[in-house]
Parts: structure tokens; sequence; C-alpha cells
């Protein structure tokens, strides 16, 4: 009765982890890619978060393309030199800038997209615990997320247990100015949000993609009352909450979904038609290091988030249509409306691309 975080980067961002070791106390199962050389920086940055954190409870699973395996070559000598030498000369307090300086190989030059899809199913596929939460590198458990989620909610299920396999435990997400401080509980969240210090992740970027979780509901919810669950949220297109579900019964990523968009969109819509129900925690959260901006949307995102969307509309639903034929409900239309949508995932899809290009002054024909 366990929560084992999962969670996936390329060695450039392995210094978020640092964090994470300092919020959660659980299991973590991390999936590094790792091609080229970037096999020798993993292993240095590994070696050094070894020496400063106790890793019993962490797994890492070095991942690579078959056609761009691990090399060495007279450029990494001098990395080799430092893991020789790393006991010598890493000071602790100096951790994440040592980790901030690793850089590995740029596969993007070799035309290597990004496959974080694959990376979650190979860091999911080595938990060993009943439940997990898939968490992106950047993207923090509050304090005390696991704790909150055995004591409160697991010692309050039902009798039956396995009626509750299928439900997924939603913290909802947030993110946080740049150099501000994490916030401790709820009741400092509050504090930060009124502030303007945080706000509802992708509150600019893409408002759907959270906006579900009904943070105005959330936030009215006195932290003083010992809730696990605040209330069972409706679900809607677009929307890829992170979740604390049962192992066992989560369906793997979709490893067709590379680089940017509907990578978490599409397995959050297979949790829908497979059966699950979606509740919202009460005083646990989520927290994003840095607000996601209009302006930093580029032309190269819109072109990934296009190939994806097309994927999505015209392979992975058809495939889970027929999957789940028997289910009774769809990932086009919202959780509980019948008839006719107002709007299609065309149509939300066009609007929402439109609006951020614009902003960029970007052309882009959809």
């Amino acid at each position: 009765n366990d929560v084992t975080l999962v969670t996936q980067c390329s060695v450039n961002n392995l210094y978020h982890l640092i964090e994470t070791l300092q919020l959660w106390k659980g299991p973590i199962s991390v999936a590094l890619f790792v091609p080229g050389s970037s096999i020798i920086h993993a292993e240095l940055a590994i070696k050094f978060i070894k020496q400063c954190f106790p890793l019993r409870k962490v797994q890492f699973h070095l991942v690579y393309p078959e056609h761009h395996t691990p090399t060495f070559d007279g450029n990494n000598l001098e990395i080799w030199v430092g893991l020789l030498f790393a006991n010598d000369r890493l000071r602790c307090k100096d951790l994440f800038e040592t980790l901030s300086s690793i850089e590995g190989e740029n596969y993007a030059t070799w035309g290597i997209p990004y496959p974080q899809n694959t990376l979650r199913n190979v860091a999911k596929l080595a938990v060993q615990t009943e439940y997990l939460i898939v968490l992106d590198i950047d993207v923090m458990p509050s304090y005390g997320l696991r704790e909150n989620f055995l004591e409160k909610v697991l010692r309050n299920r039902g009798r039956n247990k396995t009626a509750e396999t299928k439900i997924a435990y939603i913290p909802p997400a947030f993110e946080l100015k740049i150099n501000e401080q994490m916030p401790e509980n709820k009741a400092l969240l509050l504090t930060a949000w009124k502030s303007n210090q945080i706000r509802p992740f992708h509150y600019e970027t893409c408002p759907s993609c959270h906006k579900p979780a009904r943070y105005d509901e959330w936030k009215a919810i006195s932290t003083n009352l010992n809730l696990g669950i605040a209330y069972e949220a409706e679900w809607q297109p677009s929307w890829e909450p992170f979740y604390i579900a049962h192992t066992s019964h989560t369906p793997d990523y979709d490893e067709r979904f590379k680089q940017y968009g509907y990578d978490r969109i599409s397995q959050n819509c297979e949790l829908r038609l497979c059966g699950f129900t979606f509740v919202v925690m009460a005083n646990s959260f989520v927290v994003h290091k840095g607000f996601k901006e209009r302006g930093k949307f580029h032309h190269e995102k819109e072109v990934e988030n296009k190939r994806n969307f097309n994927l999505f509309q015209n392979v992975f639903i058809p495939e889970m249509t027929k999957k789940y034929s028997s289910s009774g409900v769809d990932c086009l239309d919202s959780g509980r409306r019948k008839g006719k949508a107002k709007i299609t995932f065309r149509q939300h899809f066009n609007k929402n691309t439109k609006e951020k290009l614009l902003r960029n002054g970007d052309q882009v024909e959809l």
C-alpha cells in the first residue's frame, strides 16, 4: 500500500530530481534518455546525487535508441576523469548547480524525437507498489502528498476495494514563478495565489488542460477540514491531469506520441474509456517550477502539436473506440453531456492553437 513516483527526463534536466528527493520519501522510478555520449553524463550525474541523497528507494532506467547506442570518444575523457574524482570535489550544497551544468548530447541534431511516453512506460513497468503517480521531472509533489494519500484516502476506502481500483486521485496542478519558494501546504499556496506568485497550471497557454479540476471550488474548501477527497470531477476533452492510480489498472502510454502534444491527453482518454472515475484531492497539489507563458509557444511546437493531434483524432481515437466499444462513452465530448457536442475536438484544437500563434506573430495553416 505505497505509491511510487514515476518520472522521466534527459540528462540536461536531471537536476530537477534534487527537489523531488527532498519532497518525496517514497519509492521513485526515473527513466533517463541517454543516446550516444549522454550515458556518460548520466553516470556522472547519478554518482553525484548518490553522494548527497540515500537512493535505496530510487531506480534509474537508462533508455536509448537502437540506432544511437551509448558511445565513448576522446571528447568525453574529462567526464570520465570527473567520475574518478567526483568524491574529492563535490559539495552537496553545490549539487543543484553542479547537475545544472551537466549537458548530455543534443539528440535533436540527430533527428531523434524525444520519446517521453516510452520513457514513462519503462519507469512505470518497474513499479512494485500498489499505486503510482506519473509526474514530469519539473513538476514537484506537495509536501506530504504521499502520506496524505496513504493516511486519509486509502484508510477510508470502502469494503469494495475492487471497484476502487479504477479511481484517479488528482492533486490540482499549479505553476510557480521562477525563484519563488515552493509552498509547504495549501494555506501557504492560497496566500501565494493571492499575490500572483502561483496560479493554475497552463493558465495562459492551455486553460482547458487543467480547468476540470475546478480550482475555485478547491480553493474554497477549508484547510482545517481533515479531508482526503474534495469532490468528483467531470471528465472533459483536452484534460491532462496528474493523478495517483492503481498500478495494475493504469493503461500504458501510447509510444507513438513523441515530442510535444497529446502524449498525456491520449492516456487520460483511455482512462475514461476503460471506466475510471476522477476525484480531486482536498489538500494536496503538484507544482511546476516556472510560469508557462504565451510568448514561448514557438512554431516547432505547433508543428509537433498538429502532427500529434492528427495522430490522436485519426488513429488513436478510432482504435480506442473499437477497443472499448461497449463502454458507451468517447473522448470527443464531456463526461455527462448527452447529444451533439457544442464544440468538436477539431474546433477546440484550431481555436487554441491559432490564439497561441497569433500572440507570437506566427502564421500557420490549419
